[in-house]
């Protein structure tokens, strides 16, 4: 009989510790818990939201980061990677870090990010025709797949981040423009050609 009231008090303390990260809170966790049942208690905090505390530490480095972008990308990087490993699904952190890797002209690295700030909420998507970091990233013929495909690239590696093998008409796309630049065809002739292209890719 003891040892099933130990059992009891500890199973509702661990509901408790648990409740806590939650809005059900430790208190009404450990209360549902101990009165009711150990596993009634557990499916009410299953059932509670997440506690969404703002987790200062997660603001300072983002602030700090983004105060050292001008003067030190490398030293912004490594304080926004710090950043992510306090919550690696932080919309705010995964942009930022996009943006510096943007403007190192990283492009694997800066699409793999802007696609994780996306992903896990981001939603001033207006920014990203306007904000001066993504400049480059705006030029790379990936772009306007990556918009038109709901802010994913196809061929990012969820795993590593690096691009994977591209379509054939990234290819064709390179080789057209290289045909401008060489005055063999015209811009007029390049940009049709190119609206070509996508339209026959998009499909």
């Amino acid at each position: 009989m003891g040892s099933t009231i130990v059992a009891w008090l500890l199973l509702s303390l661990i509901v408790g510790v648990i409740g806590d990260k939650r809005k059900i809170g430790f208190g009404s966790a450990f209360l549902y818990a101990i009165f009711l049942s150990p596993l009634i208690g557990a499916i009410f905090v299953a059932n509670s939201p997440e506690n969404k505390k703002i987790n200062q530490g997660l603001i300072k480095l983002n602030k700090t980061a983004i105060n050292y972008k001008s003067k030190d990308i490398d030293k912004s990087i490594e304080l926004l990677n710090k950043a992510l490993k306090i919550n690696s699904k932080s919309p705010r952190t995964n942009y930022n870090i996009a943006c510096c890797y943007s403007l190192k002209k990283d492009k694997e690295k800066a699409f793999y990010y802007l696609s994780c700030a996306i992903k896990n909420g981001y939603k001033r998507l207006n920014f990203l025709t306007n904000d001066k970091d993504f400049t480059w990233l705006r030029k790379q013929e990936e772009f306007k797949m990556f918009v038109e495909n709901n802010y994913t690239l196809d061929f990012i590696d969820e795993m590593t981040g690096s691009l994977k093998e591209k379509p054939a008409y990234i290819t064709e796309l390179k080789e057209l423009k290289k045909l401008k630049d060489e005055g063999v065809i015209t811009e007029n002739e390049f940009n049709q050609k190119k609206e070509e292209i996508l339209k026959i890719n998009s499909n």
